[in-house]
This record gives structure tokens, C-alpha cells and sequence, in this order.
């Protein structure tokens, strides 16, 4: 059960005050410049940044090991292995969120979730999703495929891929609450779908997930579910378009979803794949809107905290940095000595000014400027 003041239902969208998409002939913003500097020379697949921005944790699927850097040092301050993953079962993802209070790194590695106290250095608790009694009788084994933070810092939601999103109490280790994704149960007769990639927005009110509506069996779209598990069937589709997703995925099925991220406000979500990417937002009379940003696939995609940019990367390590409203491009760059991003992730710095990229050959930094600032 979400504490109170938490819950949202549709009709309380209506009292917020959320942005909406400007129109698209809006002045070009000012270009800004990226300096990159290579912090680490080890394989990196995932970054995330400290509350006060002075270390960067690192996660390593090829060693199961989840590292802290001091990155403007160029210091590597401490790791913790996991344990190798059982039999002959491959989990691509390894993840690092620091929790929004800066006290707890949980990483996922071999399927498993762990959580790291940075305080004493120690693990705090190990989640296993296989071990979590269903109803349903299917005899496919999931494993946790994405996970993240509430608010308060205080749950953990962790993604299962059979289609379950349960919510964790750091402090107990129980199981506060467990939200059904699964929308369409007959669809390939329950089988094939591996649930990869969610967002539970900032203010804990949205969870955003790739998914398979029924009366669209082919294409996958955006579903969202209310605080309290409840899915909003109105922001899937529409009586008079059953078969055109509100909110696109920019990739025919959940599996080509690499990215989706609210932003600050908890009303937009930028959304990446296979096709390239795009901004939905909740819009205050209850619907979404949607704007395509860019065409270019998409690995990973950021907000910026101040939510004036989204960076984005893919393939051999470029990156851009658009402006949400008009999808202007105001940087482009490619990580110098790293060869591929597919599957990595790009995070901005707390304060906004700096990006980290996670490459196949280390973790790179970005001090981003404004030159029009100095005018």
C-alpha cells in the first residue's frame, strides 16, 4: 500500500499543473560544448551518480562487479563482487541506482538484486524475484530485469521478467506491493515475453512500462499504472483509434525499448528504441501528447535534472544532446577511444553540468557548457 497523499487516480491529473508540448517553430536554443575525459579504462555497462555528484558507481557484467569512482580525481575508491551467476543461464543486465538519499547503491547482477549501505561499505540485503511464489503455473524462471527507487528512498521497486513489478521495504526486506503487468496473458500463449524496462516516476505517482495491449497484439506500446497498481486504460488508446499507441515505443516490440525516463516534473517520459525516440506527456485534460525527437536509434537516453536537455547515445559511442521542445540538436559528439555503446547508459550529473557515458572501454566524463552564458 503507497502512504498516503501518494495515490493518483486520472481525474486528479486534472489539478496538476503540467507542462504541455510548445509548438515547434520556438527559437533555436544556444549550442553548448562538451569536454570528455576518460575516468576508467575498464569495461562499463551502467553509471549513476552520488546525491552530491562527487563519486560515479559503475557496473561490470563481465567481472558480476559493481565499482565507485571518485571521478574528479580519476580515483577508483572501493568494489564489491557479486557472485557468479548459476548454471548455464547468460543476464545481460547489470545495474547501478543510487538510492535518492545517497545512502544505498542497489545493483542487478546474475538476475539477482543486491544493496549495497555505501555508509559501511557492506551488502545490506540480496532480492532473488525467482524465489517470489506466483499464482500463474508457468514453468519459465524469471529473473530481475530492472529496478528503481521510491522518493523517500525507503522501497525499492524491482521489474521481474514475468511480468511483475514488486515493491521492496529497504528496511524489511518484505514485499510491500505487487503490480500485474501483464495485459495481454494469451498472447503467445503466455511465453516469449521477457519484461526488461520500467520507470517509476519522481514523485512515485507513475510507473511507465513497455508493453502488449490486447486489441494491439503486433505492435507494442506505453502502459502506465497509477501509484496504487491501477492501470490507466485511457492513456493506452482511444475509442477511435484502437490500434495507434498513445504514447509510442519507437520499436515494434517491448524487447527493442532500450530507454524510458520521466523527467523531473513526473508528467513527461521520454521514450527510446530500435527507431530512434520521443516525449510523451500527461496532459492536463487527461489524455497524452506526443512528439518525436529524434529518428536515430537509441541505446540509453538522460534528463537533465533543471529538464532543459535529454542526451541520448547509441552505437559506436555518439552522443547528442537535444532540447525537448523543439528536438533541436545542441551537441553532438562521439566518446574519444571507445568503439561501443549498445546496451550502455548515459546519466547527467545532479547539478546538470556533467555527463557520464558508459563505454566498452570506461567510464567517460562531460563538463558541458553554456557559451552563452558568459555573454
Amino acid at each position: 500500500m503507497h502512504p498516503a497523499g501518494k495515490r493518483i487516480c486520472l481525474s486528479g491529473i486534472i489539478l496538476s499543473l503540467i507542462i504541455s508540448l510548445p509548438t515547434l517553430g520556438a527559437a533555436q536554443p544556444d549550442p553548448l560544448q562538451i569536454e570528455w575525459f576518460q575516468v576508467s579504462t575498464d569495461y562499463v555497462v551502467d553509471v549513476d551518480w552520488s546525491l552530491d555528484g562527487q563519486y560515479i558507481a559503475t557496473g561490470n557484467s563481465t567481472e558480476n562487479e559493481l565499482r565507485i569512482f571518485d571521478w574528479e580525481n580519476e580515483t577508483y575508491i572501493w568494489s564489491y563482487i557479486f557472485e557468479p551467476s548459476s548454471g548455464s543461464r547468460y543476464f545481460p543486465e547489470f545495474l547501478v541506482r543510487w538510492s535518492p538519499d545517497g545512502r544505498y547503491i542497489a545493483s542487478i547482477s546474475g538476475g539477482k538484486v543486491y544493496i549495497i549501505d555505501f555508509q559501511s561499505r557492506s551488502l545490506m540485503r540480496m532480492i532473488d524475484v525467482s524465489l517470489i511464489s506466483r499464482d500463474d503455473l508457468s514453468n519459465y524462471v524469471p529473473h530481475a530485469g530492472h529496478m528503481d527507487w521510491s522518493s523517500d528512498s525507503s522501497r525499492l521497486a524491482v521489474l521481474s521478467t514475468d511480468g511483475y513489478i514488486d515493491i521492496f521495504s529497504i528496511e524489511s526486506g518484505s514485499i510491500l506491493q505487487t503490480i500485474d503487468i501483464v495485459l495481454d496473458p494469451g498472447m503467445y500463449g503466455g511465453e516469449g515475453i521477457s519484461y526488461q524496462i520500467f520507470d517509476w516516476s519522481i514523485d512515485d505517482s507513475w510507473f511507465a512500462v513497455p508493453n502488449y495491449i490486447p486489441n494491439m497484439p503486433l505492435t507494442a506500446t506505453m502502459g502506465f499504472w497509477d501509484g496504487s497498481g491501477q492501470f490507466i486504460e485511457a492513456f493506452a488508446t482511444t475509442n477511435e483509434a484502437p490500434d495507434h499507441p498513445l504514447c509510442p515505443v519507437y520499436g515494434r516490440f517491448n524487447y527493442e525499448v532500450q530507454a524510458v525516463e520521466w523527467a523531473n516534473d513526473s508528467r513527461t517520459l521520454a521514450v527510446g528504441g530500435s527507431y530512434g525516440y520521443g516525449v510523451c506527456v500527461l496532459t492536463v485534460d487527461g489524455t497524452i501528447e506526443n512528439e518525436e525527437i529524434s529518428t536515430v536509434p537509441t541505446s540509453s537516453l538522460a534528463w537533465s535534472p533543471d529538464q532543459r536537455w535529454i542526451a541520448s547515445i547509441f552505437g559506436a559511442c555518439f552522443v547528442a544532446i537535444r532540447e525537448p521542445v523543439s528536438g533541436a540538436v545542441v551537441d553532438e559528439s562521439t566518446i574519444p577511444a571507445s568503439d561501443s555503446c549498445v546496451d550502455f547508459s548515459i546519466r547527467w550529473s545532479p547539478d546538470s553540468r556533467y555527463i557520464a557515458v558508459a563505454t566498452n572501454r570506461g567510464l567517460w566524463v562531460g563538463r558541458v557548457t553554456e557559451p552563452s552564458a558568459g555573454r
